[in-house]
């Protein structure tokens, strides 16, 4: 496991920003005059294609890059900023261990290579010259040493691409477990849905926020295209009786409540078996204890079939409640 431990704690406010215009071609603007603000403990995942100014955004929060308009960091705000050109600041003549304990002084052995293990190099690994290295391995050096600097605002540009699906979810248990406040951009679905609690996006020269999950803001922007691709503008509505419009309002209605029941169904059949799971444990410590072997093993078969509809009743509960959100 990886746990990010905070040098000190920020203030509420980590960001205040107003009237940020960037723009690399005066004829293309990235931004223009927009405003938003960052407040401790958020993780934010920036969104959209390439080009549209995700990273512009990341290295003006840091200040990589010049800019106008007026951008406070909030008290004790520490940032740290991992991206890939960072790659370029390692110390090619260090061991692996030896370029994190030089940013981390105050760090014991044992923390880093828990964190190193943690981004795939176990026992003598750590002993290898940064400049044997491939650019993966160089970019996860980078990564593990934006984590265990002990700062409270962490600004990560794409940090799961040379990570394997192990570290992927090392990497998101530890960042949902941690006190500090992050921003990042990524295209890994899956880890934005992991760790993600507001999303931004840029659209008309702005930044626009959804305050939620990554699941509730595809279903926001699924309602939004649906509206945008309504009917032609030409097209004059036709006046509907009253009657007719109660038709589709009863029917989504009704779907509504069946729904909620099915749920409630689930839910209390998850409970029912969670209980029965807890009563073989009982059982089976109680065999242990005996040293009734054949039996252990009769009731470990009963156990893992239930853990298994355990498993589908919980799959069962997501894809109900995502057609709930829809509706």
């Amino acid at each position: 496991s990886l746990k990010f431990n905070l040098s000190k704690k920020s203030g509420k406010e980590v960001v205040n920003a107003k009237s940020i215009s960037q723009s690399y071609d005066p004829a293309n603007p990235i931004f223009t005059k927009t405003d938003f603000n960052i407040q401790r403990g958020q993780k934010i995942a920036i969104i959209g294609a390439n080009g549209k100014g995700k990273t512009t955004l990341l290295k003006i929060l840091n200040k990589h890059i010049p800019f106008d308009g007026e951008m406070q960091l909030g008290h004790n705000v520490i940032p740290s900023f991992f991206a890939q050109h960072q790659l370029e600041a390692l110390n090619l003549d260090f061991e692996i261990l030896e370029e994190l304990q030089h940013a981390a002084t105050e760090r014991t052995e044992l923390e880093l290579r828990t964190m190193l293990g943690c981004f795939l190099f176990t026992g003598d690994d750590v002993f290898k010259p940064v400049k044997v290295l491939s650019g993966g391995e160089k970019a996860r050096i980078a990564l593990a040493k934006t984590l265990i600097s002990g700062a409270n605002f962490l600004l990560l540009d794409e940090p799961t691409n040379h990570l394997d699906i192990q570290s992927i979810n090392i990497l998101a248990e530890a960042l949902r477990n941690y006190e500090g406040t992050v921003i990042l951009v990524s295209h890994d679905r899956y880890f934005i849905k992991e760790v993600a609690d507001e999303i931004w996006w840029i659209e008309d020269e702005e930044v626009k926020v959804y305050p939620g999950s990554y699941e509730e803001f595809l279903v926001y922007q699924e309602q939004r295209s649906d509206k945008t691709s309504s009917k032609p503008k030409d097209q004059k509505e036709r006046p509907v009786k009253n009657q007719k419009t109660k038709v589709p309002w009863l029917k989504e209605e009704n779907k509504k409540k069946d729904l909620e029941k099915k749920m409630a169904n689930i839910e209390s059949e998850i409970e029912q078996k969670k209980l029965e799971i807890l009563k073989l444990d009982e059982s089976i410590a109680k065999l242990s204890y005996e040293n009734k072997l054949s039996e252990i093993a009769i009731k470990g078969e009963e156990r893992e079939k239930l853990e298994q509809h355990l498993k589908y009743l919980s799959q069962r509960y997501e894809l109900i409640f995502e057609q709930l959100l829809e509706l």
